[in-house]
Formats: C-alpha cells, sequence, structure tokens
C-alpha cells in the first residue's frame, strides 16, 4: 500500500515549494497534476483569456488511478504526494488532504510576481476569498481527513513540510504491524 496525500491549494499559496522538500526522498514520489494535464494532453481545450489548459476530469481521474496502482507494486515507495488545485481528479477512499492557504495579499504579489494578468489574479484571490479547494476537499474526502494550514512564510512551509514527513512516518508504523 501506498499512502497518498493530496497537496492542494489555489495557485500561489505554495503547494510546490512544499512538495520540493520530497524530490530527492526516494520513499516519497510527487506528482502535479497540472503537468501531467500538459504532458499527456488530458485536456479539453485551451482558455486564451486566463492563460490555462481547461483539464478533462475524467481522463485525470483514470491516469491517478493507474499511477496509484503501479506505485503498489514499487517497494520503495512509500508515499504518493499529488499537489492540485482541483481535489476532485483524485480517488475518495485512498487520499488524505492537505489545503494550503494564505492570505489574500501575499496570495495576489506571488501571482503578479509569476506574471499573471490582472483578470487571473483577481479570480485565483477570490477562489481564496471563497475558499473554493477547502471546500471542494472537504466534499471529496470528508472533513476528517482534510488538514488546512496557512502557508505565508518559509516558517510556514516549514510546518507543512514536518506535518507531512509525521503523516508519512505514521502510515510507515501501521504498515509494519
Amino acid at each position: 500500500m501506498v499512502f497518498v496525500l493530496a497537496v492542494c491549494g489555489t495557485p500561489g499559496t505554495g503547494k510546490t515549494s512544499v512538495l520540493d522538500a520530497f524530490r530527492d526522498d526516494d520513499r516519497v514520489f510527487t506528482v502535479t497534476i497540472a503537468e501531467v494535464v500538459k504532458e499527456y494532453k488530458l485536456y479539453s481545450e485551451y482558455d486564451d483569456e486566463m492563460g490555462a489548459c481547461v483539464m478533462d476530469e475524467c481522463k485525470v481521474k483514470k491516469v491517478v488511478k493507474k499511477l496509484i496502482g503501479n506505485l503498489r507494486t514499487v517497494a520503495s515507495c512509500k508515499a504518493l504526494l499529488i499537489e492540485t488545485h482541483t481535489p476532485s481528479v483524485l480517488p475518495k477512499r485512498k487520499s488524505h488532504a492537505i489545503v494550503l492557504q494564505c492570505d489574500t495579499h501575499v496570495l495576489y504579489d506571488r501571482l503578479k510576481a509569476r506574471g499573471y494578468h490582472q483578470k487571473k489574479c483577481e479570480e485565483n484571490v477570490q477562489a481564496e476569498i471563497m475558499q473554493v479547494v477547502w471546500e471542494e476537499a472537504v466534499e471529496r474526502f470528508g472533513e476528517k481527513k482534510v488538514k488546512c494550514f496557512v502557508n505565508n512564510t518559509r516558517e510556514d512551509q516549514r510546518a507543512v513540510v514536518d506535518y507531512i514527513r509525521e503523516q508519512i512516518a505514521d502510515y510507515e508504523k501501521t504498515q509494519k504491524k
């Protein structure tokens, strides 16, 4: 079995930075859904106005399910961390989730630094205010399987990474019994 943890959040909340802490850990496999969508062309169209692919959720769900199944055969892999802003593409029963959130002024500044245009920045800030990703994660996995973290600073990020490491260690202990 593999411990599956979704690392969710509005674009700009720090998902990639958190996963970067695990890139060299042989026990942990990391996947970024946005990269999978682009690489395998799992999108239905390209939204020119927003500058983003519109993913085909059915195709993404199939690829994620297959990936989890394949990882079960890799003895060294103990955890799969999946980065996404769309928790609905992940399997309900096998996953837990953390949702990263940040203050709207921090989020706006991060998105502007990425070169996002005004409308895209505003839409993402609005999604953060309305807690869209949090609500979708809770709807998908249930409140007991979702934990929320504020991720404004490097210190916040270290706390998230430490939490994930603890979850993986706890999972490994239960598998040894």
